[in-house]
C-alpha cells in the first residue's frame, strides 16, 4: 500500500557519491582521465527516494570505505572497503526489457534503472541496466558481500557483468536526459 511505499522511501541509507555529474559514460583513456581528475567521493546518508535524483543527474556511486571523503587512487578502494547498505547488479546486453527481467527473477530489487549503455550500438542495441538491492542494515566484509551477491543473483548469474561483481567498484549510473531512460 501507499504507507508501506512511503515508509520504504524514507529509509536512510549510506552511499558514496562522486562530486561530478555525467551526461554520458566516459569513453577512452582521455575521457576517463578527465573525469577522474579532481574526482572526490563522499559518503552520505540519504533517504532512498533521493537515489532517483542521484541516478537522474548522472552521479557515480559506490559503497562505503574507511574515509568519509577520498580521491580515487590505485588500491584505495580494495584496501579500504568497509561495507555497504546496497548492492548494485550490472546487467548488460540483455534481450529482455528491465521490467520483464525484474518480473522474472527470484529476488526483485528495490529499484532499477537503465544505464548509459542501454540500447547503444556498443552493447548490440540491447538492454543494459542496474538492479539495486537496498538493505535496512550495513553488510560488512567482502565475504558477506560476496555471499549476499551470489544469493541475490543465483537465478540469473549468467547475465551479470563479469567486471561488476566485487565490492571495490564505482558505478556510472545514468542520466534522465538519455533516450530510453527508465528508473
Amino acid at each position: 500500500g501507499g504507507n508501506c511505499r512511503k515508509k520504504l522511501f524514507e529509509i536512510i541509507m549510506k552511499i558514496t557519491v562522486a562530486n561530478k555529474k555525467l551526461s554520458a559514460k566516459p569513453q577512452g583513456d582521455q575521457e576517463k582521465r578527465d573525469y577522474f581528475n579532481g574526482l572526490v567521493l563522499s559518503t552520505k546518508e540519504i533517504e532512498i527516494g533521493q537515489l532517483r535524483e542521484i541516478v537522474s543527474d548522472g552521479i557515480t556511486i559506490s559503497y562505503v570505505y574507511r574515509d568519509q571523503k577520498f580521491s580515487r587512487r590505485s588500491g584505495y578502494m580494495k584496501d579500504n572497503y568497509v561495507g555497504t547498505q546496497f548492492i548494485v547488479v550490472d546487467i548488460d546486453k540483455c534481450d529482455k526489457s528491465p521490467d520483464d527481467f525484474v518480473s522474472s527473477i527470484k529476488y526483485r530489487p528495490t529499484v532499477f534503472h537503465t544505464t548509459f549503455s542501454n540500447l547503444t550500438e556498443s552493447k548490440d542495441n540491447k538492454y543494459c541496466f542496474h538492479l539495486i538491492y537496498i538493505f535496512n542494515e550495513m553488510i560488512f566484509s567482502e565475504d558477506n558481500y560476496t555471499r549476499v551477491f551470489r544469493e541475490l543473483t543465483s537465478d540469473y548469474f549468467g547475465y551479470v557483468d563479469k567486471q561488476a561483481k566485487d565490492p571495490h567498484r564505482m558505478f556510472f549510473t545514468s542520466n534522465s536526459d538519455l533516450e530510453g531512460f527508465e528508473y
